[in-house]
């Protein structure tokens, strides 16, 4: 039989030679008209699907879990590219450059929902390193069918166009056909088909033998039945032959994605009427003056006020109308609220900043006048600044619309290190260790990076280590292990008081809030006496924890470190006032050094041994005794290892 009449793309494309059509979801008048439904099955959007982290030009092979019947034929398996192909003969090839159909390049017996050269998404300020693409596959075994999504996709072209799509295939003895070959259908959830230089993408099916195949569209060219693709679109393929469907009387059904706004206030309508015919007529009604007779209209409401709209639409079969009540609401302009962030807050002269801007409300006429604090200035939106000199710069940010003015300031903001020595202790690098110094270790807490070239708490200028990502941290390192940790509280214990000349001060960040968590890790660990105590007690102000008030009672701690070269360090506590004696021991019981003889108050106290006699010779390797007597009463004994 031959069918009669014009053709246009409110009709199926095909037949190919096998009896393949392609119905997509413009064909509202043809029973095998499809219906977008987005089927998400990456685990990382909330799927069910197995994974597949690809770079360029990857393909892989996984079962033919359903028998899928495809031009008469059913393979083992299905080899499922990146750029935008799968064939039902397995192949390694994973050809990026695109072609018509048939040809005899490309896969044996292939479906090509997109067949382009794809690619994963550049790393944030990276032109050459990308994230991988996710290839996805799912088995849905209580709907008898097999779905594969390409997700995190992009176009070469340029670099940003997102390209997620999936294809999903019906086992045929489920899902009968004319044939018995299985059903085919590719949904579009974001697609930019804009390749110029590489003839656009590629999409249809083609046979085993590439000598038939149903091309849909290929350079940007497309059948006069066929629709372009187009964001939330199906396109489905089967052999079944064209049917009709039973003509029928509109539902008329509108959306819009958000109803309110500020003026001016753009809108554009979804039309939702069901069934979707070419031949359906529709006259729009905005409530303000304005009518369209486009399918999905856009239109500006340019005063402030609730809308009414109404759809009318029409067919051979009758008319229905649908009106929505006060339903566009036109808000006045609002004042800005001004907000940024930036991505890393330290880094070494001259260090380059990227500004977010945060500013709501998004879509006014914002203004914007940044201050970065160094004489400099910038009207941009997200800008980039570059400080050249070191120092800590205070960020102003202020941002106008026709509503009104905000501006928000962040004091001592920015920090553009200028030396790259550590010293153990002054973890703010203000040139003195005191108690401010147990914020960077708060705020750093359980960190990791690079370990310095020596681990110590010696009181030195260390080398700053690279491979931190956050520029402050190597700074609360004290004794340079690569992780910041409770640990790292004995360097400020240890070097207290202690000053030097080469500063940068920072402070840290500004919410201390959200580093609860690890101030009372350190809170917890802290001792109730001496230097620990005041630290404590810093950090108690700050979030409202109970003060410690000092106890003491007689103790010798344990020497750190312990075996120790060259030098180690030895806490100690005294009860009552009075002559206080610690001495160290060779393993002969014989005196190699009095560290302390003198009258003390009761406290906490520490002291360092270098390793030497009273003489200032160097200990030889080997173990010592170190002893502590308070008004000529031993309190306590113990040993440390002395390594060369």
């Amino acid at each position: 039989s031959l069918e009669a009449g014009d053709v246009d793309n409110y009709a199926p494309t095909g037949p190919d030679g096998y009896g393949y059509y392609a119905y997509d979801s413009r064909d509202g008048f043809y029973q095998n008209c499809p219906t977008y439904e987005w089927i998400e099955i990456d685990p990382q959007e909330g799927g069910s699907g197995e994974v597949r982290e690809l770079g360029d030009d990857r393909s892989f092979t996984i079962e033919n879990f359903i028998g899928f019947k495809y031009y008469g034929n059913i393979s083992d398996s299905i080899t499922i590219c990146t750029n935008g192909w799968i064939s039902m003969q397995p192949t390694w090839e994973t050809y990026f450059r695109n072609w018509t159909i048939p040809s005899a390049l490309g896969g044996y017996g292939a479906i090509m929902p997109f067949w382009d050269d794809l690619v994963g998404p550049y790393l944030p300020g990276s032109t050459e390193d990308r994230y991988d693409m996710r290839i996805c596959y799912y088995h849905d075994i209580a709907n008898h069918r097999l779905i594969i999504e390409w997700n995190e996709c992009v176009n070469r072209e340029d670099n940003v166009s997102v390209e997620k799509f999936e294809i999903v295939l019906y086992d045929q003895e489920h899902y009968g056909t004319a044939t018995g070959d299985g059903i085919i259908q590719f949904n579009y959830q974001t697609v930019s088909n804009i390749d110029f230089d590489a003839n656009y993408a590629t999409v249809g099916i083609e046979n085993f033998q590439q000598n038939d195949g149903l091309l849909y569209t290929f350079a940007d060219i497309y059948p006069a039945s066929a629709s372009e693709l187009q964001n939330e679109f199906s396109i489905k393929f089967t052999t079944d032959p064209p049917v009709y469907s039973i003509a029928a009387q509109p539902i008329a059904e509108f959306s819009v994605e958000d109803e309110s706004g500020t003026v001016p206030y753009t809108v554009k309508f979804s039309n939702d009427t069901t069934p979707m015919y070419y031949f359906n007529t529709y006259n729009w009604d905005f409530g303000d003056g304005s009518t369209s007779e486009e399918y999905e209209p856009e239109h500006t409401f340019d005063e402030v006020g609730e809308y009414t709209v109404m759809l009318t639409v029409t067919n051979s079969e009758g008319t229905d109308t649908i009106t929505k009540e006060a339903y566009i609401e036109v808000l006045p302009p609002m004042p800005p609220v001004a907000d940024f962030t930036v991505e890393s807050i330290a880094g070494f002269a001259p260090f380059e900043v990227m500004f977010i801007n945060n500013t709501t409300p998004e879509d006014g006429d914002n203004e914007y006048d940044w201050d970065f604090g160094d004489e400099e200035t910038s009207s941009s939106e997200n800008p980039t600044h570059i400080y050249e000199q070191p120092g800590v710069y205070t960020v102003s940010l202020t941002a106008t619309n026709s509503a009104g003015v905000d501006e928000m300031i962040k004091e001592n903001y920015i920090i553009a290190i200028d030396s790259d020595e550590i010293w153990p202790g002054d973890t703010n690098s203000d040139g003195i260790v005191d108690e401010g110094d147990i914020l960077p270790i708060g705020f750093y807490l359980h960190e990791l990076g690079a370990p310095r070239e020596e681990v110590s708490f010696s009181w030195q200028s260390n080398v700053y280590p690279l491979g931190w990502n956050n520029a402050v941290a190597p700074f609360a390192d004290c004794n340079g292990d690569g992780e910041v940790d409770i640990a790292d509280v004995l360097g400020i214990c240890l070097n207290w008081n202690q000053t030097h000349s080469t500063t940068t001060y920072f402070s840290g960040e500004d919410e201390l809030e959200e580093y609860r968590e690890n101030f009372q890790q350190l809170y917890d660990a802290l001792n109730n006496n001496g230097t620990e105590l005041l630290l404590k007690n810093h950090i108690a102000e700050l979030y409202g924890f109970p003060i410690v008030v000092a106890s003491y009672q007689s103790m010798l701690g344990k020497n750190y470190p312990n075996p120790f070269n060259p030098t180690t360090s030895i806490s100690y506590s005294i009860a009552e006032s009075g002559r206080v004696e610690l001495a160290i021991f060779n393993i002969k019981g014989q005196l190699v050094n009095t560290l302390i003889k003198e009258i003390k108050q009761p406290g906490n106290f520490e002291v360092i041994w270098n390793g030497k006699d009273e003489s200032g010779r160097k200990a030889s390797s080997g173990l010592y005794f170190y002893r502590l007597k308070n008004n000529n009463k031993t309190i306590d004994t113990k040993k440390m290892l002395l390594l060369k």
